[in-house]
């Protein structure tokens, strides 16, 4: 009985022992935590770089952090945070990583290491942002000629090693394309051109432009141009349209010489015009850019001239417009549909239109009004502008001469008549 008694003394006093290691207040020797990591989302997301971040208790003196990330199709790539962490409150950790590839899913996580051991976060996902694509503005052709014109956009590469190229085509044909040999980068919009010479007479054009970069590609909207299909002496262009068998020009004439380089002569004076006998022209007001847009004014005598104005195009006499106007009305139009099919569309150039005009025939006929001579003064005033349109004819009537009027200003909508030769209208030229 005695020996029991002894041996459970014994096994309380180890006990005891142990439970007052533990409580020793004067211990050194207290257990260490490891330190803990929570991910949080990433930050300042970019198409190539990303801030990660995470919140770590280092719970003892020199933790190390480090960062992990990789694609689905490649190796933890690791970068260990060159500041050591101490303490036991949590401590916002962030690395700015800039090797990123655009749109593409990442997965990222964060560990943390003490001389108690180390902890791992949880595996979180983001995906980069895509790049920014090329931005494209087209622009108005400019330099249209014959068989030439140049292409124009404006455009914003955003990225390094961004190729552009021009495209075109006429109705029902395949696209032709034309890369641009240099590259282009940066956010800068630039003025991109391109100079084709290939190209039909008198053709309609439509064109776009492509860029294309690492981020993707960009077609720009489609626009137009028309190329020209005879030019005068003076470098001028002309279009053509053709109604019912005849070729027409699409626009007044603006030559200073005929074709064989004749010059004629310009004349500001309109008492000087009213007492003319030789060739001459004027511009509306002497106004160059009244002249640009309607053409040229003309005496009679220029009309009437054996020198050609422009290769294969001649003044056409009454009867050539007596053909124009019956091949409309046998349509079957009435008079006045016959002017509407005429002349310009909308009230941009004529000034309120008695009959709004639709341009069916493409004929474009536009009000440039006219130079009237006084019959006793010998004195010429520019009249009608935005009211009537003014044609020649290059036969003579009776000692005066013939011209054609589109006339939207008193009601007397189309009629020929006979005008003094010192007169001043426009010319719209006829294909031999």
């Amino acid at each position: 009985m005695k020996a029991n008694r002894h041996g459970l003394l014994k096994a309380i006093a180890f006990i005891s022992a142990v439970i007052s290691m533990f409580s020793c207040s004067s211990c050194d020797n207290e257990p260490v935590l490891k330190p803990s990591v929570t991910i949080s989302a990433p930050e300042n997301l970019g198409a190539s770089s990303a801030t990660l971040v995470a919140s770590v208790i280092p719970n003892l003196d020199n933790t190390t952090v480090s960062f992990e990330y990789k694609t689905d199709n490649s190796a933890w790539k690791s970068t260990s945070l060159p500041t050591k962490f101490s303490g036991s409150s949590a401590v916002k950790v962030t690395l700015d990583v800039s090797d990123l590839e655009a749109s593409t899913q990442y997965s990222f996580r964060v560990s943390a290491i003490n001389a108690s051991g180390s902890a791992t976060s949880s595996i979180s996902t983001f995906t980069t942002a895509g790049l920014p694509k090329p931005v494209i503005k087209i622009k108005t052709a400019e330099s249209v000629k014959i068989s030439s014109a140049t292409l124009i956009a404006s455009v914003i590469p955003n990225l390094s090693n961004t190729t552009i190229s021009f495209e075109y085509q006429t109705a029902n044909s395949a696209w032709q394309t034309k890369t641009l040999t240099t590259s282009f980068s940066g956010s800068d919009s630039l003025k991109i051109t391109f100079d084709l010479s290939d190209l039909q007479a008198n053709t309609l054009y439509n064109f776009r432009v492509r860029a294309s970069s690492k981020a993707g590609e960009t077609i720009s909207a489609t626009s137009t141009f028309t190329t020209y299909a005879v030019s005068d002496y003076d470098g001028n262009y002309y279009h053509t349209v053709t109604i019912g068998g005849q070729t027409w020009l699409k626009e007044n004439l603006k030559t200073t010489h005929f074709t064989n380089g004749d010059a004629i002569p310009s004349v500001k004076d309109l008492a000087v015009w009213g007492n003319l006998t030789s060739g001459a022209y004027c511009k509306f007001n002497n106004n160059d850019s009244i002249a640009n847009i309607y053409g040229y004014l003309y005496n009679f005598y220029v009309a009437s001239d054996t020198r050609s104005l422009v290769n294969g195009y001649h003044v056409p006499v009454t009867q050539e417009w007596n053909t124009l106007y019956n091949k409309l009305y046998t349509a079957p139009l009435e008079v006045m549909n016959i002017v509407e099919s005429l002349i310009e569309t909308g009230k941009v150039h004529w000034t309120n239109p008695i009959r709004m005009g639709s341009n069916s025939t493409g004929f474009t006929a536009l009000p440039n009004g006219s130079v009237n001579v006084d019959k006793d003064t010998k004195t010429g005033s520019f009249n009608s502008l935005g009211e009537t349109a003014t044609f020649w004819s290059s036969d003579p009537s009776n000692g005066y001469g013939s011209a054609n009027i589109i006339n939207q200003r008193d009601y007397q909508l189309m009629f020929f008549g006979q005008w003094f030769k010192t007169d001043g209208f426009g010319i719209r030229l006829l294909k031999n």
